[in-house]
């Protein structure tokens, strides 16, 4: 009876939030199914809300796109991660998809451009869109806008999807590029007979990329982290370096006399400003002469003690824990039984979620 249950729930929200063709289309013989999971205000849901536009512009009805969002149940009250503001909007926009079923995404493309700004930034996409939305402003408000999301985070929740973006392509996961041209290489592979618009799609930009990482760096993953860029970019080519090979530390010695010590070191050409993938990494980018160094958190010094691997990575004679490298690392330090410290940020979502989990882990000690 449970599955049941829950099987109307998801064909209802299919149902109620797929993208509609605009009127006068000719029906396809053919569509592609293509469903989004996200978090209204999380940038990557956004990303990929405005991303994926341009290759629904061009196919049309020949895509059976749905979108559902991410939230969770706790005592009876479903809310999302970013709180009551991103509810708002969530509720906006399922509101606008029952009531503009024939252009609602254009709504929903505008306000994810300004993520920050929902649900505030309502009134100023409907006015440039020239839409009335007192109707979905009175679904939002009411008691129908809270039944509709509630039916939407559990179609999520039913896919497993708790990440933003979770991405299906015909009901398989989907982990390629999000610029328009990647959705639209992806949906053109899986018609039979491909639509027009798939013979006008340029080929990727060739993007080249060296990767300068160590052996002894279990957290430095960087094959995993060629494997995410090749989202961005399509078109890369990954050379991976490894600074205890000769080539990869004279090429890590250039970059550590530009201030760059710490690996994964990761390195694009110019080309990489060729392609649209750009946009999204180029806050993090920082120009070192005529190449492009991606920012990516790096933390490892390759000159530096391995406080755990038993071995004399310095030459010195002072093995982990007692070369001075070593002093105030975690592994190092002597445990204080029963004494946790928790740093968090007052108003960050995953800091309040921890400090939550703690209050519930007390409970049952």
């Amino acid at each position: 009876m449970k599955k049941m249950i829950l099987s109307a729930i998801v064909i209802a929200a299919v149902f109620m939030f797929t993208a509609c063709p605009k009127a006068g289309d000719a029906e396809p013989k053919e569509k592609v199914k293509l469903s989004f999971h996200v978090m209204s205000k999380c940038p990557y849901g956004a990303q990929v809300v405005t991303g994926v536009k341009p290759a629904i512009d061009k196919l049309g009805k020949a895509v059976d796109f749905q979108i559902n969002y991410i939230g969770n149940e706790k005592n009876g009250k479903w809310m999302p991660m970013h709180g009551e503001q991103e509810l708002k909007g969530d509720k906006i926009s399922v509101c606008a998809m029952k009531y503009m079923p024939e252009n609602y995404f254009e709504l929903l493309y505008c306000m994810a451009k300004e993520f920050r700004k929902i649900p505030e930034n309502l009134d100023s996409c409907a006015s440039g869109l020239k839409m009335d939305v007192a109707k979905i402003k009175a679904c939002a408000d009411g008691e129908e806008g809270t039944k509709l999301i509630e039916e939407s985070y559990k179609a999520s929740k039913a896919k497993g999807a708790s990440g933003s973006p979770t991405i299906y392509l015909n009901d398989e996961p989907y982990r390629g590029g999000r610029g328009g041209n990647d959705f639209l290489r992806a949906l053109c592979e899986k018609y039979t007979v491909k639509p027009k618009a798939c013979s006008e799609i340029p080929e990727p930009v060739k993007v080249k990329v060296t990767m300068i990482t160590d052996k002894r760096c279990p957290q430095c993953q960087a094959e995993r982290l060629a494997q995410n860029l090749k989202g961005v970019f399509p078109g890369l080519e990954a050379e991976i370096l490894d600074y205890m090979d000769e080539k990869g530390k004279a090429e890590y010695q250039k970059f550590a006399a530009k201030g760059h010590k710490l690996l994964p070191i990761v390195v694009f050409g110019a080309d990489a400003e060729k392609d649209e993938g750009y946009a999204k990494i180029q806050k993090w980018i920082q120009k070192v002469d005529d190449k492009l160094v991606l920012r990516v958190g790096a933390k490892f010094d390759p000159t530096k003690e391995i406080c755990d691997n038993k071995i004399d990575d310095t030459g010195n004679g002072k093995v982990d824990c007692d070369d001075d490298d070593c002093k105030g690392d975690l592994i190092c330090r002597k445990e204080i039984k029963k004494k946790l410290d928790v740093f968090v940020m007052s108003q960050c979502s995953y800091g309040t979620m921890a400090l939550d989990a703690m209050e519930r882990s007390e409970e049952h000690t």
